[in-house]
């Protein structure tokens, strides 16, 4: 009879225990909506969705978990600047509302209506963007790079101070391939060009620059019209030449060959990208310290 005893003894324990690991498993098992928590805070999959929708169109070979690392330094940061007392006013919110509305000419309501995004969240995207800046310029300093840094920057990068060569082209542009030869007629005639391309050339540009498309380097035109461009000489006219936008006639106004920056030349520019790259080197050892620092737990199950 003891010996049934204990046997039911144990069985009662061991059903008490699977019931108790069950519980705990429930509670730490994380929902199926979260896929980081840092600090005891969560990263949801609607916030992991919204930036992967981002960034899947520029960088589509990104890996998912990489996406993730840049939610978790965020939310890394973010905390940081409570902690350090970073204070975000709605004032300055509405001034970066009011600079986007300006630049894309259109209210931020009209923007976001094909999207997934609240106005609510916006808002809170962009305090957390603030935030982040203003615990950068709060906590990463850096000395102005030395000259014997810029020079050797300067000689690093050399190609970066590669000028191709280049052209200074104009154009009249038409619909059809008859009014381009009229048109050029009217050149040979003695007609000016600027005027021309002022009052009868449809690209949208022609009526502030006549014409003008400054210097053009290969590459950065249809390649109909860059080749008839880069074998032009100085003045001379081309007869029409057909690309998707229409007829082009074209005027070389002069050729600028390739070129090498000098140090001089580029000093000034140089000292900015020097400062921007040990900003972001630094930014980039502070953020990986706070992370580190961080509890810090990702469920890639649910990405």
């Amino acid at each position: 009879m003891a010996h049934r005893k204990r046997i039911k003894q144990l069985g009662i324990a061991l059903g008490v225990i699977i019931v108790l690991i069950a519980l705990v498993f429930l509670v730490i098992r994380p929902s199926k909506d979260v896929v980081a928590t840092v600090n005891g805070e969560k990263i949801t999959v609607d916030e992991f969705k919204m930036l992967y929708d981002k960034v899947v169109t520029l960088s589509p070979d990104l890996p998912k978990d990489k996406i993730l690392d840049q939610l978790i330094s965020n939310k890394v940061l973010v905390q940081e600047a409570k902690n350090q007392g970073v204070v975000v006013e709605d004032k300055e919110i509405d001034g970066v509302i009011s600079l986007t509305e300006s630049l894309y000419q259109a209210k931020i309501e009209d923007l976001l209506v094909n999207s997934s995004i609240s106005m609510e969240v916006f808002r809170s995207k962009i305090k957390e963007q603030l935030m982040m800046q203003k615990l950068f310029n709060k906590t990463i300093k850096v000395e102005e790079p030395t000259d014997e840094e810029l020079r050797k920057f300067y000689a690093n990068n050399s190609q970066m101070f590669s000028v191709p060569e280049s052209v200074n082209v104009s154009q009249i542009l038409v619909k059809t391939e008859k009014e381009a030869e009229d048109i050029k007629s009217e050149l040979e005639s003695g007609a000016d060009f600027y005027e021309l391309a002022a009052k009868k050339s449809i690209d949208p540009s022609a009526k502030m620059n006549s014409g003008n498309l400054g210097p053009i380097q290969k590459g950065m035109t249809v390649p109909e019209f860059e080749a008839v461009a880069f074998s032009l000489s100085p003045g001379k006219l081309s007869d029409p030449v057909k690309s998707d936008y229409g007829y082009h006639i074209i005027m070389v106004e002069g050729l600028i060959p390739a070129k090498k920056l000098t140090y001089g030349e580029v000093k000034e520019q140089l000292k900015m990208m020097a400062n921007q790259q040990k900003q972001q080197d630094e930014i980039v050892k502070y953020v990986d310290s706070l992370v580190k620092k961080a509890n810090v737990k990702k469920h890639l199950e649910n990405l």
